[in-house]
């Protein structure tokens, strides 16, 4: 006999939170249900979008939903089919699961936890489903053959925290996997800022298919936002696949509702709008939530959606092929466009805003003044760091002037810090021992005239300083250069018997009152020294005298830089809005931005393997 399985409130689905209440899994199909709407032109999308998020409209939306089961999953439920299924509480609806043709004969081997979703006038043009169990693989497999899956869109990584969210399911590059009478061959791959193309091809009984895989990389840990910059390009790829129910996209993320829903979310609602000039999202997540539960899971995901959507539909085209770059910046400096670029960021800073202040709710930070030197900039709750307090008394002795930064496909890559002064030298290499630092970026002459200034690392002349009294650090050496020096120390903690190698690369001739360097050239052979060494440690603190204006220099840099080798093109809007998501105060003038984009051409112009950015 089929039965329903009640949901077990200890599962936590996907990287969401636990299910907080249960519904009652008898489903009453007596009442037809109340059908939700809400239609909006592409032109008035911004303003709704934004109105939305503020008012709190999208939080009602959301919560029209009930989370959990709505629909009968009898077969998924059955005994023989529990272990099936990743988590006890999603289990796929009888009305719209894939139905496997049986081995053999075997009962129950028709199951597998996946649904058909259907898209924008087009049904069944997805399959929505969990990430592969060990003990499912095979069932993935034949799914994939017998509904004759050409595109697969991936959603999570194997391991995320630690923990396994999803079996690998694929073999190594130029190898094969059999499954049975299925075997797969890893034929290529093609990565990009925060996916990666693979292609397989797929054989049985002699036949031959190629099969896509677009692997998403870059969703965060639970509680950390997404942006939706990162998604644009990954949906842009999803898009441009004709949709047809004789080959639906697999969607799939751990659990198969959160990321999976969020992404076919956007990809219906992108397709209705070309079409219709018109987006209707509420009514998109009903048809969701009524083929697979909890699609969409939560609030954070669905404001992210709308976000992703408005970036895809409005967004302006800031991204620049390597090959035409020098054209393209003499284009933009002639007609002026550098500001109104700038203007772009402070016009869409509030979309980026809007998800911080999802994950953030329940966070506060307490501002130790008299540890910044300058008011105006401090740590954000996003990406703030917090000591070990020390003196064990001292509330205050956890509040430090940092804050993580994203890198180009790596995230909370740098640490960026106020250069320190004399009551926060201690804090600065308290940091540096915690956060398993092993190299520093210090960007700015130190000026000793200042009284808030103070040299914070030994010299030649004075080899030994004590910044706190459990940490020694030993001068070893000084390599001096034209435009920056080399110095190596050994830092001692709690002991003179072992000690941990520090680096600092110290850039020269780069006063704090001015915004750029006076030189390119120097910049660009500065950077190219600061990125070979900085592969040895991660984090990599980065220091300026404000903790601003020279490190976002920097790193708007580095990120360009490693995007122009990855992809072959140039975009330093999105460079500067990344690094801002953590300090506003980043690159905030037309100076600097012309910098960046001049030292793009510089790199480009003086690169050896300039093939590369063909």
């Amino acid at each position: 006999m089929c039965g329903n399985a009640p949901p077990s409130e200890k599962d936590v689905i996907d990287d969401e939170t636990p299910l907080t209440s249960v519904p009652n899994t008898t489903t009453d199909t007596s009442k037809k249900p109340k059908v939700y709407s809400k239609r909006i032109k592409i032109a008035e999308l911004e303003q709704y979008v934004k109105e939305s998020i503020t008012n709190g409209e999208l939080e009602r939306q959301h919560a029209l939903f009930p989370r959990g089961q709505t629909k009968p999953w009898t077969c998924g439920a059955l005994t023989a089919n529990k272990s099936k299924n990743r988590y006890t509480n999603l289990i796929a609806y009888d009305e719209t699961r894939v139905v496997l043709a049986k081995i053999n004969g075997k009962e129950h081997s028709d199951y597998i936890n996946a649904n058909y979703i259907d898209s924008y006038k087009v049904h069944k043009a997805y399959i929505a489903t969990q990430g592969p169990k060990m003990s499912t693989v095979h069932d993935f497999w034949r799914m994939i053959w017998q509904e004759n899956v050409q595109h697969i869109a991936m959603l999570a990584n194997v391991f995320e925290a630690g923990k396994k969210k999803v079996e690998k399911y694929w073999p190594g590059i130029n190898e094969n996997l059999p499954f049975d009478d299925i075997t797969v061959e890893y034929i290529s791959s093609q990565v990009y800022a925060d996916y990666e193309h693979r292609v397989f091809t797929i054989t049985r009984n002699n036949e031959k298919r190629k099969l896509d895989q677009y692997h998403f990389l870059s969703w965060p840990d639970h509680g950390v936002p997404l942006y939706s910059q990162s998604l644009v390009p990954f949906l842009k790829r999803i898009l441009q696949i004709p949709l047809s129910s004789k080959s639906p996209i697999v969607v799939h993320c751990s659990a198969g509702v959160g990321r999976t829903g969020t992404i076919l979310l956007c990809d219906i609602c992108l397709r209705m709008a070309a079409k219709e000039g018109a987006v209707d999202m509420l009514k998109n997540l009903q048809k969701l939530r009524d083929q697979r539960s909890n699609m969409v899971d939560n609030i954070q995901q669905y404001k992210l959606a709308h976000l992703v959507i408005l970036e895809c539909l409005v967004g302006v085209q800031t991204s620049i092929p390597c090959h035409e770059i020098e054209e393209s910046v003499n284009k933009l400096l002639q007609r002026g466009e550098i500001a109104s670029q700038l203007r772009y960021l402070e016009e869409t800073a509030w979309q980026d805003q809007s998800m911080k202040s999802v994950a953030l709710k329940k966070h506060t930070l307490e501002v130790v003044k008299e540890k910044n030197r300058f008011q105006t900039i401090i740590p954000e709750i996003q990406g703030s760091i917090f000591l070990s307090r020390y003196p064990i008394d001292d509330n205050s002795s956890t509040y430090i002037n940092a804050v993580t930064v994203d890198g180009f496909q790596s995230p909370e890559r740098f640490i960026v810090t106020q250069q320190p002064m004399p009551n926060t030298l201690g804090d600065f290499w308290r940091l540096v021992s915690e956060k398993e630092v092993s190299v520093i970026m210090s960007l700015n002459e130190i000026n000793l005239n200042n009284k808030s200034s103070c040299n914070f690392w030994p010299s030649e002349a004075d080899p030994q300083m004590v910044p706190v009294d459990f940490i020694t650090l030993q001068h070893i050496n000084t390599f001096s250069l034209a435009n920056y020096d080399l110095v190596t120390l050994h830092m001692f903690v709690d002991t003179k018997e072992t000690y941990k190698v520090i680096e600092i690369i110290s850039m020269k001739n780069w006063p704090a009152k001015t915004n750029c360097p006076k030189r390119i050239e120097d910049f660009l052979t500065f950077w190219e020294e600061s990125y070979a060494t900085s592969r040895k440690s991660n984090p990599v603190v980065v220091t300026c005298y404000d903790g601003a204006k020279a490190s976002g220099l920097y790193m708007a840099m580095d990120f360009i830089i490693e995007k122009m080798k990855l992809e072959q093109s140039c975009d330093a809007c999105q460079a500067v809005r990344t690094i801002r998501h953590n300090r506003s105060q980043f690159v905030r003038n037309e100076e600097q931005f012309t910098f960046l984009y001049q030292a793009a051409v510089a790199y480009i112009n003086g690169f050896q393997s300039y093939a590369n950015f063909n």
